[in-house]
């Protein structure tokens, strides 16, 4: 009885060992990374699979870590994971590109150009409007030969906007170093009870294994944080940049530049002010247009 005991104590044990841990795809460089990353998150042969990382939170950091990784998966089988990875293609092939222009998507004075290929149609200071051609894939006057336009044309864009800025804002700022806690689970219910005062912000569940089959009978892992409330005033002339920055790269992509401001009203209400104002900025205005068989 001792003996078969002991036996079962055994099985569960090596039931709930990583195994195996195994990693395909990409190159032998990426591999490595890959492997290096997720010994740190404990996903390595010979711990319990308890102590490892959940495995989105593992897809996560290798996504977040590694620039060259496009895509990872993770399947745990048994004791056993195992992580397929793809690699980012770094050259698009060109043998599918259609023949095509750059043309203006909106209107602006052209500050800057940076052509690849295709024929230039404009120079820099000349004034476009939206759907001009700024590079032709029309190589010749007859067209017979064509070519798939590429480049940036950055100009000059003026915008109308209407901002409210909030100068005095409380925030709730989480304190690093959370405190953890492990609580035994069976099904349902949760053996012992937990007072805390603290803020739980992320809760792990790891279920305990006999063989391939998952128990009814888990560890949780919890992470408390500490919080603390603060006041910020802000001074307009300080944050108005970063503001219009954020408005706009928001709302036109991260490459745009501020080049120039102008208030033209300026509301103040309490702890608020509602701003209208032009600003110029300085943005990549091409977009490609297939050339079809009337041009």
């Amino acid at each position: 009885m001792i003996g078969m005991l002991i036996g079962v104590v055994i099985i569960f044990c090596l039931s709930n060992l990583i195994w195996n841990v195994t990693i395909k795809g990409g190159t032998d460089e990426s591999r490595y990374e890959v492997q290096a990353l997720t010994q740190e998150l404990g996903l390595v042969e010979g711990n319990w699979i308890q102590q490892t990382e959940n495995i989105s939170t593992i897809e996560r950091e290798i996504m977040n870590k590694i620039e060259e990784i496009s895509y990872v998966g993770i399947q745990r089988q048994g004791t056993s994971y195992y992580i397929e990875i793809e690699e980012s293609e770094k050259e698009l092939e060109e043998q599918n590109e259609r023949p095509s222009h750059l043309v203006a998507e909106k209107s602006g004075t052209v500050h800057s150009m940076f052509v690849t290929d295709g024929r230039p149609l404009v120079e820099v200071n000349d004034v476009v409007k939206k759907g001009d051609v700024l590079v032709s894939g029309l190589l010749d006057e007859e067209g017979e030969n064509q070519t798939t336009s590429k480049g940036e044309i950055w100009a000059e864009v003026w915008y109308h906007l209407q901002l409210t800025i909030n100068l005095r804002q409380e925030q709730l700022k989480l304190l690093p170093d959370p405190v953890t806690s492990y609580h035994l689970r069976i099904g349902d219910r949760q053996i012992g009870k937990e007072e805390n005062e603290l803020r739980l912000v992320h809760e792990e569940k790891t279920p305990f294994y006999f063989f391939k089959w998952p128990l009814p009978i888990s560890l949780t892992k919890r992470y408390y944080y500490d919080e603390q409330s603060s006041e910020l005033e802000y001074d307009i002339e300080e944050r108005l940049p970063s503001l219009i920055e954020e408005r706009l790269k928001r709302e036109l992509g991260q490459q745009v530049k501020l080049e120039y401001q102008k208030v033209l009203h300026e509301d103040r209400d309490s702890d608020k002010v509602k701003l209208e104002m032009f600003v110029k900025v300085i943005e990549d205005i091409s977009t490609q247009q297939i050339i079809d068989q009337g041009d």
